[in-house]
């Protein structure tokens, strides 16, 4: 009788004990598969929950970012360089600045490769009395930043100053009356007031503003300036000491002073609220990949112990039925029939066994295991068409397991009981 005719007969021939090693490999087969699936599902899940939260907060920290540049336009400049005999006491009380360094000191930081400080200018400011109108004034001489480069800058700040024309404070012209357009003598030269600015609550409110050669032909300094205005960078925020020590290497008879710290403190904070954020994401990305592995490593040892407890079913049921089978096998032996060929009609039987309890198996763990994920560990904001399991994976040692199970299971007692004496065994039995 052909070998595989033969195994099918002997398959159904012991029908509970085929039904029973068939259950075994299902629930290992099973077990495994749905433990892979729900895990392999549910980290998919989590992963797309955190790239969504990711690309929400870079979305929310695109309009941080725009507060922080309107911030920073708002500043205007914030970091200025003046001689380093000047008294800053004097200096902050407004009184004016008095030592003057030479305008080649701009061309030296203009040239240099900066990493604190941009925008250089040149500023030569004094505090005079305006004869024409009995007030007391500061006159300010600015020379133009680079072209191109004025738009980190408030609407103030930026933009070059034609000569013969000045720019009026909010007190000057709220006080004195002008208007844009409108005619001017300063110190005994007439001007055109280009522009009326807006109050600043500072000493720019009652400054004359023009640029740098018309201050210094006004105040009979040519080549001199009283002070450099930059911006600091973003590497340089709360950063002083930096900036001090650059601008020290290439003016070394320099000083740096610092403004608008209550801006400088607002645009930091929302910086800080970026990188806060982002770490935020991350912490939680990491919480969830340590919550995966533990995962992991709990679905690894049921399945352990669920593939132990099947394998000794089969084993036992294997056994079970090759010491019922002792005197067929000792009459086989007896007739001439080849060990490899007994053991080949077992093989057989248990594999067809494992083949099919493997693929009931894969289907019920499929199924019970995206069933499970959706039921037991889906959010409901969170449910989404999603890959079964993401790759193939969880199949593999699936398959495995079962043919494994079957393998020892068939092998071991069948090898055993030919290695016996025919003429032993049923004299035995």
């Amino acid at each position: 009788m052909p070998l595989f005719r033969f195994a099918r007969k002997e398959l159904f021939y012991s029908k509970w004990n085929s039904l029973l090693g068939l259950l075994a490999v299902v629930l290992a087969v099973g077990t495994t598969t749905a433990t892979g699936v729900l895990l392999s599902r549910h980290e998919w899940r989590m992963q797309a929950c955190l790239t969504a939260k990711a690309r929400a907060t870079e979305q929310g920290l695109e309009s941080v970012k725009d507060r922080v540049a309107g911030a920073m336009a708002a500043l205007g400049f914030d970091v200025i360089i003046v001689p380093r005999g000047q008294e800053l006491g004097a200096w902050h009380a407004e009184d004016g600045a008095e030592p003057f360094m030479p305008e080649a000191h701009l061309a030296l930081l203009q040239q240099a490769a900066l990493t604190t400080i941009r925008l250089p200018v040149a500023q030569l400011r004094q505090r005079v009395k305006w004869p024409e109108t009995g007030w007391t004034v500061f006159i300010a001489g600015r020379s133009e930043p680079p072209a191109g480069q004025t738009g980190a800058l408030h609407a103030a700040e930026s933009g070059p100053i034609p000569p013969g024309t000045v720019l009026l404070g909010h007190e000057l012209h709220r006080g004195l009356g002008f208007r844009e357009g409108d005619a001017c003598t300063v110190l005994g030269k007439p001007f055109t007031v280009g522009k009326c600015l807006a109050a600043r609550g500072n000493k720019d409110d009652i400054t004359i503003r023009m640029n740098l050669p018309d201050a210094q032909a006004l105040l009979a300094k040519p080549g001199l300036i009283t002070e450099i205005l930059a911006v600091a960078t973003r590497a340089a925020w709360a950063n002083l000491p930096d900036v001090r020590k650059e601008v020290a290497g290439i003016l070394p008879q320099a000083q740096v002073v610092e403004l608008n710290h209550a801006v400088r403190a607002r645009a930091l904070a929302e910086v800080n609220l970026a990188k806060e954020a982002r770490a935020t994401v991350e912490l939680e990305r990491r919480n969830q990949a340590e919550l995966a592995r533990e995962r992991r490593r709990l679905g690894l040892w049921l399945n352990a112990l669920v593939v132990s407890v099947c394998a000794g079913c089969l084993g036992l049921l294997a056994w079970a039925n090759a010491d019922r089978r002792l005197p067929e096998i000792g009459i086989w032996a007896a007739l001439g029939m080849r060990a490899r060929d007994v053991v080949a009609l077992f093989v057989v039987r248990w594999l067809a066994l494992g083949l099919g309890g493997g693929l009931l198996g894969l289907t019920a763990g499929v199924a019970l295991g995206v069933w499970g994920e959706a039921r037991f560990l889906a959010q409901a904001a969170a449910r989404a068409r999603i890959p079964w399991a993401g790759s193939p994976a969880p199949l593999l040692p699936a398959l495995g397991i079962a043919a494994a199970l079957t393998a020892l299971a068939c092998c071991l007692p069948v090898v055993a009981a030919m290695r016996r004496d025919p003429v032993r065994i049923l004299a035995s039995r």
